[in-house]
């Protein structure tokens, strides 16, 4: 958390502190890199201190950055240049690298100066017996318990923990005459060093072994030691990873190439963020992400990463500063997919898969992130009511394809399809929710109700007819074809369900599997229900099969008039009453 001077903004942090008491996490790992929320300062009116090279934290929560034009503090909202010398302009130099070590003091390696240490607010040169430590140093960085190691062309390698200062090789202990440029340690104490030209080395009880088994790179950009057995390395040519026996290069997107690395994180939940010229990787059980963060690295690449105490990551790019955090609730924008632009039926199954149906058409499913359209069960332009399951079943009610079952099998997903030919009642389905029952009936998806307003035929004369050649009345006269659809009043409003499915147990023997659903009805379901039931007891209407309405028959569109009678009172209640379309009358007959 940063900490803020102004004394309305210590009172709103003491809220905030009141408010998040819990342990601060890490970024979700099963969110894509683009589902995290985004803060960047990368303007010169935002952020002034342009390419970002290092960051730390202090105890008293502020963030200190390094960059190329100087040391920077920031408070959570205003960024300031700190010098670090008496001279103002002798501050302005890049800062190479800063770190904060177990005291909580903050350590400096500016650009041609010596390395520097806060003390008491101030800084002052880091000595070894008389004399300051000079820029001849390449490498600093913390050891495994909060220490500080450095590495000296001239001098060695030292450890300092606190006021104890040790010397833990000469200069000569490394082959060849290439510098350190980045040092890791292990729980154990042993220490991996990177170096210019020279390639990696292993030190150990006072002697160091170079490791070259799988990596043909020989400059060591940076280090990660995961534990004893297990270590990343950055070079110019990709990133590898193995131990003292043997590295291999790790898969990244073919389209990285042979990327260079630059920086490297392991987070409080385990997630490596790997920072390179081309972007941010983001390396996990789940697999690898990949984000380009075009504006942080514009030309350059992502420089260093740095997690907060509050688990927020800090990203330093070539072109400013950036921060990643985490949020209550992951949107998936449809900005960057037209085919979510429009919602529907949502469903997540036990393993936590996300199954969605866009109102466009379609079936997808969300798995680690990754939206995975199911078209091999389901076209993308058939429209899907509704998606339930079961255990390892999902099952989605379609717009005409009836049932679908869908099964994740070994990674793969299987689906079966049930419609009218395997004994539906119809192919559209609107809504599944609910427990299986077993049962040996079939009960239709709704009711469809058809007024049948037959047109009787014009009797024409002739003066070829005669007065007993008449057409008969009893054929109705064919109308051209229409597309049957459910009036609109029922296409949404549905509420006690069956779902019908038939299996082949063995020749000529069936078996029924029927799951019996309920959801909450909508608004004026009810009274919409007990209208039409009236009405069906009265024999105004007569519910028939659509299958069986003959050819030629025009079915009239029909809707509820809903209303709340005495509304505000007591007795306020629902009512409705069905409308059928029925304009000129004339010459037609009702049943």
């Amino acid at each position: 958390m940063i900490f803020w001077f102004k004394p309305i903004r210590w009172i709103l942090f003491g809220i905030v502190l009141l408010c998040l008491v819990h342990e601060a996490r890490g970024l979700d790992p099963n969110r894509l890199p683009s589902q995290y929320v985004r803060e960047e300062w990368i303007r010169a009116s935002r952020f002034p201190g342009g390419a970002v090279n290092t960051i730390g934290q202090t105890a008293d929560g502020y963030l200190w950055i390094g960059t190329d034009k100087g040391l920077i503090r920031f408070d959570g909202f205003n960024f300031k240049f700190v010098s670090f010398t008496s001279d103002t302009t002798a501050s302005k130099v890049p800062i190479l690298l800063l770190l904060v070590d177990a005291a909580g003091k903050l350590w400096l390696r500016p650009q041609g100066t010596d390395v520097l240490r806060q003390v008491d607010g101030k800084f002052e040169n880091v000595t070894y017996g008389a004399e300051a430590l000079t820029s001849q140093i390449t490498a600093v960085s913390k050891d495994s318990n909060g220490g500080v190691l450095l590495s000296d062309i001239a001098k060695g390698t030292f450890r300092f923990k606190g006021d104890e200062i040790q010397r833990l090789a000469a200069p000569t202990v490394l082959p060849g005459s290439s510098p350190v440029i980045s040092m890791a340690e292990t729980a154990e104490g042993k220490i991996w060093m990177g170096t210019l030209g020279a390639g990696l080395f292993l030190f150990a009880d006072g002697r160091a072994g170079k490791i070259d088994a799988g990596l043909p790179d020989r400059k060591i950009n940076c280090l990660l030691p995961i534990s004893n057995e297990e270590l990343w390395v950055g070079t110019d040519t990709g990133l590898y990873h193995g131990n003292d026996k043997g590295l291999r290069r790790a898969e990244l997107p073919s389209s990285l190439g042979s990327v260079q690395v630059l920086s490297m994180l392991r987070d409080r939940d385990s997630n490596i963020w790997v920072g390179t010229t081309r972007g941010l990787l983001r390396i996990n059980a789940k697999g690898t992400s990949f984000s380009e963060e075009n504006e942080l690295r514009g030309d350059g690449g992502i420089n260093v990463l740095f997690e907060d105490r509050e688990g927020n990551l800090w990203i330093g790019g070539a072109r400013g500063l950036g921060r990643i955090r985490d949020s209550a609730f992951v949107t998936y924008s449809s900005v960057s997919d037209r085919r979510f632009e429009h919602n529907g039926p949502v469903y997540v199954d036990p393993e936590g898969r996300t199954w969605l149906a866009p109102a466009q058409g379609g079936l997808y499913v969300l798995q680690n992130g990754r939206v995975q359209p199911v078209t091999s069960a389901i076209p993308a332009n058939e429209v899907v009511y509704s998606i339930r399951g079961r255990g390892d079943e999902v099952w989605a009610g379609r717009q005409r394809g009836g049932l679908t079952r869908l099964q994740f099998r070994n990674g793969a997903i299987g689906s079966q399809s049930y419609t009218v030919a395997n004994g539906l009642a119809h192919s559209s389905y609107l809504e599944l929710t609910g427990k299986p029952v077993k049962c040996s009936f079939l009960v239709d998806l709704h009711r469809t109700t058809v007024v049948k307003p037959y047109l009787q035929p014009e009797i024409e004369q002739t003066n070829k007819e005669s007065d007993n050649e008449k057409l008969t009345s009893d054929v109705p006269r064919r109308n051209p074809e229409r597309t049957r659809r459910l009036p609109a009043g029922f296409r949404q409003n549905t509420s006690d369900i069956s779902i019908f499915i038939q299996d082949s147990d063995s020749e000529g023997q069936e078996s029924f599997e029927t799951g019996i659903f309920e959801y909450t009805s909508p608004p004026f379901s009810e009274s919409r229900r007990k209208e039409i039931n009236g009405l069906l007891e009265k024999e105004v209407f007569e519910v028939i099969d659509i299958a069986t309405i003959p050819g030629g028959v025009r079915i009239f569109n029909s809707r509820c008039v809903d209303e709340i009678k005495n509304p505000g009172t007591d007795k306020a209640f629902e009512k409705s009453r069905p409308v059928v379309q029925a304009y000129n009358d004339q010459g037609k007959i009702w049943s």
